[in-house]
This record gives C-alpha cells, sequence and structure tokens, in this order.
C-alpha cells in the first residue's frame, strides 16, 4: 500500500484503466468469474450482432435479463478514488472496458468507454438516439418510428463482432503513452484488443496492477511483455479506500 501512495505522490499524468472487478462491489457481476454474466451463458449465441440481426427477439430477451438492471447501480471506492484524482489535476483520463457508467457517476469527466455504455441505444436506420429508458417501456423488439415493427433499434455498447470505436480507441492510446503513472484496476486483461492498451506506455511510465487475480494477458507479438511495477491482489474498493485515506487526500 505504501509503494502505491508513494507513486501518487510522485505522479503529474495518471491514466486509470479499469474492469470489470471495479464495479464488483457495487453489485454488478464480472464477465468470467464464479459469479460472472458469461458464466452459464454462451456470449456467442447471445450477445453478438449476428444474434442482434438473425434472432432479435431471443437478442433482446436476454439483453433486458442480463443488463438493464445496471441501471440502479451506485459507484464505490474506487469509482470514488478516480473522479478525486481527477478532480486534483493527478488523473488525466479513465480508459474502461466497463459499460455501466459507474466512473461518470462518481463525477469522473474524461472517460474513454471502449466498449460503449448503457445510456442509450440507436437506431440503425436513421441513427435517431434514445435513452436507455426506452428500450425498458417497450415490450418485445423495440423498433424506431422510421421503421416501425422492422427490430432496428441496437443498444450502444460494443457487441461480440463490432470493432472498438476508432476514435476512443485511438484517443485512450494517447492518454495513456502520455501518462506516468498507470494504473490497471479490476481487469484480468484477457479481452485483446483493450488489454494491449496499457502496454502502449512510455518510456519511463510506471504501471501498478490491483486486482484479486494476477494477469491473464494474451500475448502481442509486437508489444512489450506486461511488467507492472507493483501488483497488488485485493478488491480494487478496498485498497483504493485506504491509499486515499493514506495519501490524506479524502476518507471514502
Amino acid at each position: 500500500m505504501q509503494r502505491l501512495v508513494d507513486l501518487l505522490g510522485q505522479a503529474k499524468r495518471i491514466v486509470a484503466f479499469t474492469g470489470a472487478g471495479v464495479s464488483t462491489e457495487s453489485g454488478l457481476p464480472d464477465y468470467r468469474g464464479e459469479k460472472g454474466v458469461w458464466k452459464d451463458v454462451d456470449p456467442m449465441a447471445k450477445a453478438t450482432r449476428d444474434v442482434l440481426l438473425g434472432d432479435p427477439v431471443g437478442f433482446w430477451e436476454s439483453f433486458r435479463e442480463l443488463f438493464l438492471r445496471w441501471g440502479d447501480a451506485q459507484p464505490n471506492a474506487c469509482h470514488k478514488a478516480l473522479a478525486k484524482l481527477e478532480e486534483m489535476g493527478l488523473l488525466q483520463a479513465v480508459v474502461t472496458q466497463n459499460i455501466d457508467g459507474l466512473h461518470q457517476k462518481a463525477g469522473s469527466r474524461h472517460v474513454y468507454e471502449l466498449h460503449g455504455h448503457l445510456r442509450t441505444v440507436r437506431c440503425m436506420h436513421c441513427e435517431r438516439s434514445f435513452p436507455i429508458d426506452y428500450v425498458k417501456e417497450q415490450a418485445g423488439v423495440p423498433s424506431c418510428s422510421c421503421s416501425p415493427g422492422q427490430g432496428s433499434i441496437r443498444p450502444d455498447v460494443v457487441l461480440f463482432g463490432d470493432p472498438i470505436p476508432v476514435e476512443t480507441f485511438r484517443a485512450a492510446e494517447d492518454a495513456i503513452a502520455k501518462a506516468d503513472l498507470i494504473m490497471v484496476l479490476g481487469t484480468s486483461l484477457a479481452v485483446a484488443p483493450a488489454c494491449w492498451l496499457p502496454l502502449n506506455k512510455g518510456k519511463h511510465a510506471r504501471t501498478v496492477y490491483v486486482n484479486l487475480e494476477p494477469p491473464r494477458l494474451v500475448a502481442h507479438p509486437r508489444l512489450p511483455t506486461f511488467r507492472p511495477d507493483l501488483i497488488i491482489q485485493g478488491k480494487v474498493g478496498e485498497v483504493m479506500a485506504q491509499v486515499m485515506t493514506d495519501f490524506r487526500v479524502i476518507a471514502i
């Protein structure tokens, strides 16, 4: 813990790279853990672009069951700590694989959502955007007035088979390249290509890894091996709460 406090004290430009483990302490499941979203569900049968287009009834039935309740979740100590570091001028950005929006709820302003978010849905024909409540209010397959009954609505999340938005990825890559401290929080780094972003750090940047599980990074042929300067295995919210208290910034 003291080593992490020291690194925070030395840093001038921090970027946090976060995954599902950041939100488990807010009551949300991770994806591949013991109680994960994909524990008993095959994502390739439920959460791909092909399923959305070929079986919209099945897609929306699963999507509503798995994700629409997430909007009630509240930020935990990790989300609040990162928002506080940004307020102090130390944290430059949060790069997240999460779709729950809890970083923004906590007050973070510079958030790059690699896999989209649950705030809105959109029409695939006319690109009109709707708040997520639009699909909560409609039964069955939601549709837009431009094509009633055609099932043209899709969530603004990156489904399996979708590319990560190029502008978001490049902005995240740039933020990490300019950071002097990268905090990898709540992710085992198992999902490509997002997992390779922390490897694009500057030559003198330090990396901290905090998670219950050790990293499981998929090797990249042209990028260096992931060797963090500090590894802390524990619950991310508990770790960040203690660190921020020791950092004498705020007791969360």
